[in-house]
């Protein structure tokens, strides 16, 4: 099967790798060195990717309306 991927994932457009490379991460147990070594994605561009999909999104401080 990973043959079969590396084989396509070359015609993919750049966006494309990334994305089906965070796919590989998120639902897979593969590590980051495997998910480049079939996607030709870096590990650095998973890793950078990966951490601004888990930053969670910040809230405003609520302001107390006290008098």
């Amino acid at each position: 099967m990973e043959d079969i991927v590396r084989l396509k994932t070359p015609h993919l457009e750049r966006a494309e790798q990334i994305e089906f490379a965070l796919l590989l991460d998120n639902e897979t147990s593969l590590s980051q060195r495997a998910i480049h070594d079939i996607t030709g994605v870096s590990r650095d561009t998973i890793r950078k990717h990966r951490s601004v999909a888990s930053t969670p999104v910040k809230r405003s401080s609520r302001t107390s309306t006290t008098v």
